[in-house]
C-alpha cells in the first residue's frame, strides 16, 4: 500500500515533523498547502517553516523498481561488469535512487573469473549489500 505523507521542518528549531498521512497524494498536497499558507499567515519569512510531502510504500514490493547490469569496455582495454538497484525515492516528484557497484579487470581476467563459483557468490553477496543500504530488518 502506498501512504502519502505531508512534512514539516521548524525552521527556527531545525526538526521535522509529521503533518499527517493520507491514501492520496491530493490529500496530503491539500495539507501541505494549508500547511503553508498558516506558516505565510503567522511566520516571518527568514524563519517560516516549510513543507514538502514524501510518497512511503509499505513493502519492498512497491519500492524496488529495478535491478540492473551493465557492461563497459574501456579503452584502456579493461571490462567493467556493473550491477544495481534502484528503488523509487519516495519524494513528491519522483524519480529514483541507484546503488551500484562494478567489478573491473581485462577482458580475460573477468570471463576466468566469470566461470567461477566465487563470481556467483560475489554477486549475489553484492546485491544483498546493496539492498540492505535501503532496507535494515
Amino acid at each position: 500500500m502506498i501512504k502519502y505523507e505531508a512534512w514539516g521542518l521548524d525552521t527556527f528549531a531545525h526538526e521535522y515533523y509529521l503533518c499527517g498521512t493520507y491514501t492520496s497524494r491530493d490529500a496530503a498536497e491539500k495539507e501541505r498547502d494549508k500547511n503553508q499558507k498558516l506558516a505565510r499567515e503567522t511566520q516571518g519569512e527568514a524563519l517560516r517553516d516549510k513543507f514538502w510531502q514524501e510518497v512511503n510504500w509499505e513493502n519492498e514490493m512497491d519500492c524496488f523498481t529495478q535491478i540492473h547490469f551493465e557492461t563497459y569496455y574501456r579503452d584502456n582495454k579493461t571490462l567493467a561488469v556493473g550491477i544495481g538497484v534502484a528503488v523509487r525515492s519516495g519524494y513528491y516528484y519522483g524519480g529514483s535512487i541507484f546503488r551500484t557497484c562494478s567489478f573491473s579487470g581485462t577482458l580475460r581476467e573477468i570471463l576466468q573469473w566469470a566461470d567461477t563459483e566465487k563470481a556467483l557468490d560475489d554477486c549475489v553477496n553484492t546485491f544483498k549489500d546493496l539492498i540492505r543500504g535501503f532496507r535494515v530488518d
